[in-house]
């Protein structure tokens, strides 16, 4: 006589089970373990309330979380939100055209500032907030609009610009996270880490169309 079959006593659990290791999978494609310093940077940026600089998650504690929240609402990390971010406001040529950007809803604190909206000999820091990206310019400030969304955006795993630097292990990777709207990225250094500026600087180098991270005080 065969053996009869035996199946699981809670097939509930055992779905929510293999729900849970497949979102590990996804979330672990887009995070990639050549640059977990660049992660670990990126959640204390956006993340920890004492040391971050620019946007903050209120209620979301770590970029694990923050992913997992996204797939819980949208299914997957798949899909490109662009449209619904120009709808919104942000011009088409803040987006970069290589990356997919992705709308969470979840509370934060919006840490920009426009440069218009500032005196020109405010202070700006110019501070590197993660490794391999360029410097942050980065001015003090209180009251941060609160938010009830973030941006997740999503771009080329590339290989480093160092002969050691590690071979890309996943073709996508999470490039950054932040509560608000997303604006257009700093692409270069212009000032040495660690020196201070003014506003006016910024605008004579890229024009009144800037945004700036906002630290907390």
């Amino acid at each position: 006589m065969s053996e009869k079959i035996r199946f699981p006593e809670n097939l509930d659990d055992l779905a929510k089970k293999i729900k849970i290791a497949g979102n590990q999978r996804i979330i672990q494609g887009m995070l990639p373990a050549e640059h977990a310093g660049y992660f670990k940077d990126m959640e204390v940026k956006h993340f920890d309330p004492e040391k971050g600089v620019g946007s903050l998650f209120t209620e979301i504690e770590n970029l694990q979380d923050l992913l997992e929240k996204a797939i819980e609402q949208r299914g997957n990390l798949d899909g490109d939100d662009r449209e619904k971010f120009i709808a919104m406001g942000v011009p088409p040529e803040a987006l970069m055209a290589f990356c997919r950007y992705l709308k969470v809803e979840t509370p934060g604190e919006v840490g920009i500032a426009n440069v218009k909206d500032l005196a020109p000999d405010t202070k700006v820091k110019v501070i590197r907030t993660k490794q391999g990206t360029p410097c942050s310019l980065v001015v003090e400030g209180q009251n941060l609009p609160i938010t009830d969304f973030g941006t997740i955006i999503i771009g080329p795993n590339e290989k480093g610009k160092k002969p050691d630097d590690p071979e890309p292990s996943t073709k996508e990777m999470i490039w950054t996270v932040h509560p608000g709207l997303p604006v257009r990225p700093v692409t270069e250094d212009i000032w040495p880490e660690g020196s201070e500026i003014t506003v006016q600087d910024v605008i004579d180098k890229f024009g009144d169309e800037v945004f700036l991270n906002v630290k907390k005080v």
